[in-house]
């Protein structure tokens, strides 16, 4: 297939150049939504045949269907590449849009497989869902721990703990926590907006005012304003409102749902950070597979009343015993003491007041981003 599909995976880019030869063993002059079907089943053990596989459907049954719809075929090859149908290159866009709504840094086979499930008015489309392969349910299946066990091939589609990783790395930055009753009666979103205008890197939600449903469209308009901005959105404390907001990840205290037990609710693409005061508490939260580690009170917060000190020292404690995970400092954080918390290993800075109480939220997190750069820079 030609050089535009470079971004695909391996697996989607073969699928796709045996959707051309399926093509022209049918000896059609264009390469359909079938054909990309017929393509994606060819492989057996490619991630889109054993998604189907997984849900009770076999691949020679599609194949059997859709030679039902076309026919068999002439079986004379084509000669040369030949061209997408307006249906095809719509599932090729429609791959494209899933990718980045899973926030998934390749396009790969099980994409294409949901490109043809959304178009659904092709060939494809119309096999697919008379053998009940529904939309929602390869989503789900994608989303799903289950899935990890599906991916067969390595390199260049990267696995969803590792997706989980490069989502979690991002609170190694200006890490803001937004919350309604911190934010001079402004709204949080837009706090929010101007904090990763700013640049910051991550953006957490902590309310402790208002139910979840109503919290949820609040959740769902920073979800997408992080994905915006490349930035990753973090609910506090409710898993399942972290799920149903398809936020990047989660934060649990010391006394909320541990790691492994929120990890049975999340989507298998978001990743978990905890809170810890205590180097036994950290080594706790790298034992159970938390994706970041937050380290604080460091030096005391009017942000919240039921935190406990951890200081300097234990930052330093912790960053020495673990090596591999992102740690941010937290309590009490500003321009004047930033370089001390930095020098005590932590990869990145939470702050609340610092930012979301500043008359000019934008303005705060900018100066706050380009001390940690001078200052790694240094």
């Amino acid at each position: 297939m030609s050089s535009r599909f470079e971004k695909f995976s391996e697996e989607a880019r073969r699928a796709l150049s045996s959707a051309q030869q399926e093509a022209q063993r049918f000896n059609h002059n264009y390469i359909g939504t079938e054909h990309i079907l017929l393509g994606l089943t060819r492989d057996a053990d490619g991630v889109a045949a054993r998604i189907l596989t997984h849900l009770s459907v076999e691949p020679e049954k599609i194949r059997s269907a859709i030679e039902y719809i076309i026919g068999r075929g002439e079986r004379r090859p084509s000669p040369g590449e030949i061209g997408l149908t307006p249906r095809a290159k719509k599932v090729i866009e429609l791959a494209v849009d899933e990718a980045r709504r899973l926030d998934h840094h390749y396009i790969g086979a099980e994409h294409l497989l949901i490109g043809l499930l959304r178009e659904g008015e092709g060939v494809a489309g119309g096999v697919l869902q008379s053998q009940g392969v529904q939309l929602e349910k390869v989503r789900s299946l994608i989303e799903s721990a289950a899935f990890a066990s599906l991916r067969q091939e390595k390199g260049s589609e990267p696995a969803l703990p590792l997706l989980r990783k490069q989502a979690a790395a991002k609170v190694a930055g200006l890490y803001v926590i937004v919350d309604p009753q911190l934010t001079k009666g402004r709204d949080v979103v837009e706090v929010a907006r101007a904090a990763l205008q700013g640049g910051a890197t991550a953006i957490q939600l902590r309310d402790k005012v208002h139910d979840k449903g109503d919290q949820l469209p609040v959740a769902r308009q920073l979800t997408a304003l992080c994905d915006q901005f490349g930035a990753s959105f973090i609910v506090n404390d409710h898993a399942d409102l972290a799920v149903a907001a398809d936020a990047h990840g989660l934060h649990v205290g010391q006394h909320d749902l541990p790691v492994p037990e929120v990890r049975k609710i999340l989507k298998a693409h978001q990743f978990v950070g905890t809170s810890n005061a205590l180097l036994q508490e950290a080594q706790a939260s790298l034992e159970q597979a938390a994706d970041y580690l937050a380290v604080g009170d460091i030096f005391g917060t009017a942000s919240k009343s039921n935190t406990r000190p951890a200081g300097l020292e234990s930052l330093r404690r912790v960053r020495q015993a673990v090596k591999d995970l992102p740690i941010v400092a937290i309590g009490g954080i500003n321009l004047g003491n930033v370089d001390r918390v930095l020098e005590a290993g932590a990869d990145g800075i939470c702050v609340i007041s610092a930012v979301c109480m500043a008359d000019d939220p934008a303005a705060a997190a900018r100066a706050l981003v380009e001390h940690i750069k001078a200052k790694r820079a240094s």
